[in-house]
């Protein structure tokens, strides 16, 4: 019996995974405030355009709140739209584009926030917009508060 329930709690352990920001990336913890995203689309029908999407033209506003534990919040209009567990897959330089990252959202393969971070600004991908693999992009900038 004693075996089980080490064994279950290990399981939940390991599980449960995720990376503490405060010493090893300490430039994330905070709230970041959506500034613009550059819109690029139309590559699936051999027509690219281009657009830049602010709080203004999509009536909304976005944030992301990094947290010491290992924690991040999305917001939509200061409600809380979730929370997940950062794990990082990849943290390392880019030239001229400040520290390249990639985060596994509650340590899933499906779920994924990458971009580059430099002082107060933050570029991710995946978030408020999602593209359409092959067909559009989107680079959101985020700076901190």
């Amino acid at each position: 019996m004693k075996n089980i329930i080490y064994i279950m709690l290990l399981l939940v352990a390991f599980s449960c995974k995720k990376d503490n920001l405060k010493h090893k990336y300490p430039k994330f913890v905070g709230k970041w405030e959506w500034v613009y995203t550059d819109h690029v689309y139309g590559w699936c029908d051999n027509w690219e355009q281009e657009e830049t999407l602010t709080p203004v033209t999509e009536n909304s506003h976005y944030q992301v709140e990094f947290f010491e534990k290992g924690l991040v919040e999305f917001y939509e209009n200061d409600v809380l739209i979730v929370q997940k567990r950062v794990v990082f897959e990849y943290y390392g330089n880019n030239t001229g584009n400040g520290v390249g990252f990639k985060i596994l959202l509650d340590n899933n393969e499906d779920e994924i926030l990458s971009g580059a971070i430099l002082d107060t600004i933050l570029r991710v991908n995946q978030f408020p917009f999602k593209g359409i693999s092959g067909c559009e992009d989107y680079d959101h900038y985020f700076t901190k508060q």
